[in-house]
């Protein structure tokens, strides 16, 4: 007998997963299709950073009350690209898929009586 709720927490990871991946993979890929329509057309390169999304979505910027922390937010918001920020978190959503169908895996073999540790 299949164990529903493990198998539905791994396909629940599965979707989470995909559902995160998909959106910022593809964000991060217009906006760099966008730079370079950009550069193509003006012959110079149009940069943006990461605080440029917060700004957008109306999110306000990481406060802390330490400096040397706040310097490395603001220093990160401000040179890491928002391609780069999108591809980063889109791999991070296909690190959770991938769990997902790890664990249900894992199910399936035990289930099935394969289970190897």
């Amino acid at each position: 007998m299949a164990n529903r709720s493990s198998d539905m927490q791994g396909r629940s990871l599965e979707v989470f997963g995909a559902a995160v991946f998909w959106p910022l993979f593809a964000g991060a890929l217009a906006t760099f299709l966008w730079q370079v329509l950009h550069w193509l057309k003006a012959a110079a390169w149009q940069p943006l950073p990461a605080f440029l999304a917060l700004d957008w979505l109306e999110v306000p910027r990481p406060q802390t009350g330490l400096p040397g922390v706040q310097l490395a937010i603001d220093w990160t918001l401000v040179n890491v690209p928002l391609a780069a920020g999108l591809l980063l978190l889109s791999v991070l959503g296909l690190w959770v898929k991938d769990c997902g169908t790890q664990q249900r895996r894992r199910n399936w073999r035990r289930d099935c009586n394969f289970w190897m540790p």
